[in-house]
């Protein structure tokens, strides 16, 4: 949040307004992001697309990384939290997860977040590979299993590279989109904004949300519920 001074307005109170109207967006904007039945993504989908996934629901992660503003005054803090964000192939996003702290490993992430629970055993996650300038649109898969020895908890297979070039121009452009619509999730901000008051959630997550529905909102494909 930048705030100069120049309107002789204490940082406290600009705070409690921003938080403010973070609050009503959240609770007025929130019923746009939901959970889509596994028919709907495919229906406007290329060929391509149905036989690569075998008609699977498949959903695009990306894990945001925040970063928090005056490290070195709170060292007892992790620098960075991260939010997973799952979109579908059509450009909406379907999921959000709880925050978490940036030194957690993405994979870690997106088989303990919540989202293994809303797919079966076949379904696809896609992720980029990591930041790879020399493979920009480096994306990999993997599906979800259940091994034996876990006791039906739900897993994902090894990661596999997309070697479909449409698909993964189709994939680039969704996610690029959003982190260019959206820099917050990838910026600096308060720490204010990641900490977490007892039976509230931090506003970054609400930001997120935010963020998430707007997008939705601009999706013709996206439908309140």
């Amino acid at each position: 949040m930048h705030y100069n001074g120049s309107l002789q307005i204490h940082r406290s109170i600009v705070t409690r307004v921003v938080f403010h109207w973070i609050d009503i967006m959240y609770d007025k904007l929130k019923p746009y992001v939901f959970w889509v039945d596994r028919i709907t993504p495919y229906e406007t989908l290329s060929w391509t697309f149905k036989k690569k996934f075998n008609w699977k629901a498949a959903i695009i992660v990306h894990c945001f990384e925040v970063f928090r503003e005056n490290q070195e005054l709170f060292p007892e803090l992790w620098k960075s939290n991260k939010i997973l964000i799952g979109i579908t192939l059509t450009g909406s996003v379907t999921f959000i997860s709880n925050v978490w702290d940036g030194k957690v490993s993405d994979r870690y992430i997106m088989e303990n977040c919540g989202i293994l629970e809303k797919l079966i055993v076949g379904d696809v996650l896609i992720t980029s590979n990591g930041k790879n300038d020399d493979d920009p649109e480096g994306f990999s898969c993997a599906e979800v299993i259940v091994p034996a020895y876990q006791d039906g908890k739900k897993q994902l297979a090894e990661m596999k590279s997309i070697d479909v070039p449409k698909i993964r121009v189709h994939i680039n452009q969704i996610l690029s989109g959003f982190k260019k619509q959206y820099p917050v999730l990838e910026g600096v901000v308060p720490v204010s904004f990641c900490t977490k008051k007892e039976g509230e959630m931090p506003a970054i997550e609400k930001v997120a949300l935010v963020c998430c529905a707007l997008s939705n909102i601009g999706n013709s494909h996206s439908v309140v519920q």
